[in-house]
């Protein structure tokens, strides 16, 4: 789909983007070509001159999982997060690709009729002008994200280790690990996990690292 706003074509994303979009995302431009889950109907982007000058898409979270299989009641939501860039200058495109994110988001909607499903958009607690225009949109707040403080260059203080209990680095190399750590995350949040897609997307960044404590050989808990 294309259309004309202020002199720029808002249509979805192609390959050959990818070097106009790594100007103004670098993330935005990796996502796009390499994690699964970022899928071209739902990403957007607004075309200037030839140039593509601003980007904005849906990213499904790990509650989309159910949208195609039972397991859920009715009053389960179904969650995309949304965002938006663009080059100096051009930020009000993102306003416009805002409204062909949530007309996307209608459409997955139609096609889900008895399904619950929200979008949402992580901000600064002082982006003001932003979280105005969200709240101008229907939006409401319901999370925030707590920053640790603490120095970590200090030592941190030993603790006993005991239950028979097994902490170690864990790379994750083989797919039957990968399949081991995503089903202990589902028993751990309601059935709900990171999509294979996700974690292979992680653990290909250079900050990656997982600490996962075993009992009986299983993994109970993570620290990424």
């Amino acid at each position: 789909m294309k259309e004309s706003v202020m002199g720029a074509n808002i249509r979805n994303y192609e390959p050959k983007d990818a070097k106009d979009v790594a100007e103004f995302n670098f993330l935005f431009n990796l996502a796009y070509q390499y994690n699964g889950d970022f899928k071209p109907d739902n990403i957007f982007c607004a075309e200037l001159d030839g140039r593509v000058v601003a980007s904005g898409h849906l990213e499904p979270t790990d509650s989309c999982e159910y949208l195609d299989r039972e397991g859920k009641d009715s009053a389960y939501i179904h969650r995309f997060l949304f965002d938006t860039d663009s080059i100096q200058g051009c930020d009000h495109l993102e306003f416009d690709l805002f409204d062909r994110i949530t007309d996307r988001a209608m459409e997955i909607k139609q096609s889900y009729p008895q399904k619950r499903i929200q979008i949402g958009h992580t901000c600064s607690h002082n982006d003001f002008q932003y979280i105005d225009f969200l709240l101008s949109k229907g939006f409401y707040h319901e999370l925030n994200y707590l920053i640790m403080k603490r120095d970590l260059t200090q030592p941190l203080p030993e603790l006993s280790n005991s239950y028979g209990i097994e902490l170690k680095r864990w790379a994750m190399e083989s797919e039957a690990e990968k399949g081991l750590y995503l089903q202990a995350e589902k028993d751990g949040f309601d059935g709900e996990s990171w999509s294979k897609a996700r974690l292979a997307w992680f653990q290909h960044g250079s900050e990656w690292d997982t600490f996962t404590a075993f009992h009986d050989h299983q993994p109970i808990s993570s620290c990424d």
